[in-house]
């Protein structure tokens, strides 16, 4: 139970950080005010399209993550299916 809530408050936490790089639209700045570009390990996130691309690249690093530990992870369950 205790891991359950542990993941679910990583994750909230997690998506709380990601969501703070939504890139400022033309509507919601006003035009005496410039403002920040977010980024997010070095690449600056100017529009919605970047953003959703590191939501992407996320994605296929966490899958990379699991097919290299793969066997690992099936030795480590010793047998339980």
């Amino acid at each position: 139970m205790g891991t359950w809530f542990l993941a679910n408050a990583a994750a909230n936490k997690f998506a709380g950080t990601l969501s703070a790089l939504i890139p400022p639209s033309a509507g919601e700045s006003n035009a005496d005010v410039v403002a920040k570009i977010p980024s997010f390990m070095g690449i600056e996130i100017s529009n919605l399209f970047i953003f959703f691309c590191v939501f992407i690249v996320l994605s296929g690093s966490a899958a990379l993550l699991l097919v290299v530990i793969y066997k690992k992870l099936i030795k480590m369950m010793h047998g339980v299916n």
